[in-house]
């Protein structure tokens, strides 16, 4: 089997090196970020995670935070304290055998996209592999989070719960079809970036393209902070490519 980690690192490092972006896991950029300075709006926000494995980025929401009537497909995760969210090409996503071909039809053939929801006992633990940030959120920013997440997933005329349409990546995951057209200019981070900046939070999807540039502008928000490998236990999230 194909190690996709690795083959989206090479087919990145092929389709922009013109633009000198690399696609390797985000490395650590000295010391993680101290928190912001403390203030009476801190107290009213709560953390969300982004997590960056390779290509690949993905939301980490607490489940708690999704109301009744938004993302129902929450239900297929009954016992999870978290969710994933990661979003990608319909045909490469979710195919465990995809090959050096598939990958560059991806990033080079606009297509439909896919969305991945896995389940999480815990919050994912930072790696060597895996970089996480902690996000701070007030309450209103999250709840447009969590609808915009919702309103990523392609629902039938009058909306509802929409079943999965292919196994996770992990046993706690389950892909369900998504609204927006996947390339190279639109990826798994920009379609990260973008559901953070509807939140509003001071972060806009142009120019992210790679792990890295969002690793980049993640580094440089207001109150983020890149977690250490040593802060905290965590359960794996479901890695992959998007």
């Amino acid at each position: 089997m194909i190690d996709r980690r690795r083959l989206l690192t090479g087919v990145g490092a092929v389709l922009l090196a013109a633009a000198a972006s690399g696609c390797a896991p985000p490395g650590p950029k000295g010391a993680p970020a101290a928190p912001g300075p403390a203030g009476p709006a801190r107290a009213e926000t709560q953390p969300i995670h982004v997590i960056a494995t390779g290509w690949h980025s993905g939301l980490v929401i607490p489940r708690a935070a999704v109301p009744a009537g938004l993302l129902p497909e929450a239900a297929d995760f009954p016992d999870a304290r978290y969710l994933e969210a990661g979003w990608g090409d319909r045909a490469y996503y979710p195919n465990p055998r995809a090959s050096l071909a598939d990958a560059l039809a991806a990033g080079l053939v606009p297509g439909p996209s896919i969305l991945h929801l896995a389940g999480l006992a815990a919050l994912p633990a930072p790696t060597a592999d895996r970089a996480v940030w902690r996000v701070p959120i007030a309450a209103p920013g999250l709840a447009r989070l969590v609808r915009a997440i919702h309103d990523t997933v392609e629902r039938p005329p009058g909306g509802g719960r929409v079943a999965p349409v292919a196994p996770g990546l992990t046993p706690a995951g389950r892909f369900y079809p998504a609204h927006g057209r996947f390339h190279l200019f639109n990826t798994c981070n920009t379609w990260v970036a973008r559901q953070l900046g509807r939140a509003g939070l001071a972060i806009a999807p142009g120019g992210i393209i790679t792990a890295e540039n969002l690793a980049d502008r993640l580094d440089a928000l207001p109150g983020a902070r890149r977690l250490s490998a040593d802060a905290g236990a965590g359960a794996s999230a479901g890695a992959g490519a998007g």
